[in-house]
């Protein structure tokens, strides 16, 4: 179970830092793209091209950031990862809520908010990318 859990935690390190470096390209690609129309339009009037396809570009990347909720993935998969690091650091240490197990059910009760909370994840997950308000994962009490 602990590699399974060192395991998870890893994946979703990697998947918060790839969700997030998808974010801020798209981002960047708008911010620049939507401050370059202007310019162009203004400073180079005949190349219209140039200035349609940055506009291009620009619409594309805030509808692609708009169906595939890159800032909200990183969010989750940051946050689960978080949340399962501080559980898996929580029983070794003993500390609350393992502090009042029976020694026999830790693993139990370990294992149970690991799932809960990998559970919790993917269903926040499912509910953003089907276009629900649901962002944040909720921690296991």
């Amino acid at each position: 179970m602990q590699l399974r859990v060192a395991s998870g935690i890893d994946w979703y390190k990697a998947a918060a830092l790839a969700a997030r470096a998808k974010y801020l390209v798209m981002r960047v690609i708008a911010v620049v793209g939507a401050a370059l129309v202007p310019v162009f339009v203004n400073v180079f009037p005949t190349h219209t091209v140039i200035t349609t396809g940055i506009s291009i570009l620009v619409v594309l990347a805030v509808s692609l950031e708009g169906v595939f909720h890159y800032k909200e993935q990183w969010r989750n998969y940051s946050a689960t990862s978080s949340a399962l690091e501080h559980e898996f650091y929580a029983m070794k240490t003993g500390t609350p809520p393992y502090d009042t197990v029976i020694p026999d059910q830790t693993f139990n009760l370990f294992a149970q908010r690991i799932e809960e909370t990998i559970n919790q994840e993917v269903s926040t997950t499912l509910n953003v990318v089907a276009g629900g308000t649901d962002t944040t994962v909720q921690t296991v009490s």
